[in-house]
């Protein structure tokens, strides 16, 4: 018995279109579960990182142990880069480096003030919790990564105040003067 074209295509060429179509299919599969568990670990050290940093007791832990192991651990998963030298570059590692934009994303560039302006949209565990302060230090994890690339990282909104459903940054290189952003956790909420 003889086989077709379609029999002998399929037999030559079948079975390695198959095992690649197989081995991208598990890459892609295998992708998505990655990052699955680095948004559930991701998740999970954040909620714990804000627990310990309400905690009068525990909060140096958080401070001196968690946030720097959690810098660490964020530099190694994502990989160092070319320090930032211009304001877009400070915006696009920032967003790089928490590795989500529907997370944490750029929302504009002030040219003539040399700063960066984005949002967190990511459920926090202090929203609406009013502590303001622990927001403060729990924010240490971001200000930490752009330090690296000579920048300020102030929280304008948080939150942790009651109505906000985000947080708005500001970066800006630290050459430059930075009073004029007025960190959520030195102003009065309203």
């Amino acid at each position: 018995m003889s086989m077709g074209p379609a029999h002998a295509l399929a037999g030559r060429n079948g079975p390695q279109l198959g095992k690649r179509s197989t081995s991208a299919a598990r890459h892609a599969i295998d992708t998505a579960r990655m990052r699955s568990w680095q948004k559930w670990l991701f998740q999970a050290g954040l909620r714990l990182n804000a627990a310990l940093t309400r905690s009068r007791r525990w909060r140096w832990i958080e401070q001196r142990v968690l946030t720097p192991l959690c810098v660490h651990l964020t530099h190694w998963l994502r990989g160092r880069s070319a320090l930032a030298s211009t304001p877009e570059q400070l915006g696009r590692e920032w967003e790089r480096l928490l590795g989500d934009p529907r997370y944490a994303h750029v929302t504009r560039v002030d040219a003539s003030t040399q700063t960066v302006y984005g949002e967190i949209v990511g459920r926090c565990p202090l929203r609406g919790s009013g502590d303001v302060a622990a927001c403060h230090r729990l924010m240490a994890f971001d200000r930490r990564l752009m330090a690296r690339h000579h920048a300020h990282f102030v929280v304008l909104q948080s939150q942790a105040e009651h109505g906000k459903h985000y947080c708005q940054i500001a970066i800006r290189p630290q050459l430059l003067d930075a009073s004029d952003l007025m960190p959520a956790h030195e102003r009065r909420s309203g």
